[in-house]
């Protein structure tokens, strides 16, 4: 039966631009994945029916060899809570990543310009949310330069390692955990606007 077989959560983003770029470069590394682990089964959580068409027209045309794909409209906390670990585009959904504590990749890709500038402009050391909350990596980040894939063998490695490892997985959902306990609980409000202001003053000083 398929709903007994270890799932992977793919999400490609909530914008169609993003679909355009990310999500062929998630193809790149699930093609890597199910050479290794052909038994998995890839479920993609796409925001609605128009932008799952566009994934699935893409991935017809990046990947001819079928791959095990499972596409979902609107479902994306069902998507997530059911998976094993999580290859995703950085955004706001990290934050129900980290509510659920599932172990994930996070990739983003930044034109050559929209890069150059950013490095001039901000000095913030992480794109992803949990992270940047944590204030040190605990989810793998990766970021693809204009239309590089170079990142994309980095990526699977990473997304192997927490397949077939459990103590890698465990590891990050304890990281996770910490994060998730020290802005929620009784005053998570406050608590979360306690986190910015630190970090806020924090950048700002430098």
């Amino acid at each position: 039966q398929s709903t007994n077989k270890r799932r992977i959560a793919v999400l490609p983003g909530s914008r169609r631009r993003e679909l355009h770029k990310i999500w062929p470069l998630q193809l790149a590394v699930l093609r890597l994945v199910h050479q290794r682990f052909p038994d998995l089964l890839f479920d993609i959580a796409c925001l609605n029916d128009a932008h799952r068409a566009i994934c699935e027209s893409i991935a017809v045309q990046e990947s001819p060899n079928a791959l095990p794909l499972r596409f979902h409209a609107g479902k994306t906390s069902e998507v997530i809570e059911m998976s094993e670990c999580v290859l995703m585009k950085s955004g706001s959904v990290s934050l129900e990543l980290l509510a659920r504590e599932k172990p994930a990749c996070i990739l983003y890709q930044a034109s050559h310009s929209t890069y150059t500038i950013g490095k001039l402009l901000s000095s913030v050391h992480y794109f992803s949310l949990p992270n940047i909350i944590a204030g040190h990596p605990i989810v793998p980040e990766f970021l693809a330069i204009g239309r590089s894939q170079k990142i994309v063998p980095m990526v699977f490695e990473e997304l192997a390692r927490l397949i077939e490892d459990p103590n890698a997985r465990h590891a990050q959902i304890e990281s996770l955990k910490a994060v998730r306990n020290a802005c929620g609980g009784s005053h998570a409000s406050e608590n979360a606007a306690q986190t910015i202001l630190q970090l806020m003053a924090k950048y700002v000083s430098r």
